[in-house]
């Protein structure tokens, strides 16, 4: 079965691992100053993983070499922009 999964990563800096299916992260968003969410896609028929994911914002510093961009949410009233990543193992 395929389907989309949410996933939720604080907006602190540090990574964070996500256990889920290699399905590649569709949107980005956030409803809450604290969490940064994301919705992949999900397909029983791959095996899950553990995934390292980070939320940093404009001009902070990334905390590794190696990532993917996987998108990103604006705070309430556009003032602030969170970027999320993959880290590459």
């Amino acid at each position: 079965m395929r389907a989309i999964y949410r996933y939720e990563v604080p907006v602190d800096g540090v990574p964070h691992q996500r256990v889920m299916t290699r399905g590649r992260v569709l949107s980005v968003g956030l409803r809450q100053r604290e969490v940064v969410e994301f919705w992949a896609l999900h397909d029983d028929t791959q095996q899950d993983v553990s995934r390292l994911f980070v939320v940093v914002g404009t001009g902070h510093p990334i905390p590794a070499t190696d990532f993917r961009y996987c998108g990103h949410a604006y705070d309430y009233g556009g003032a602030l922009v969170w970027h999320l990543l993959e880290i590459n193992p």
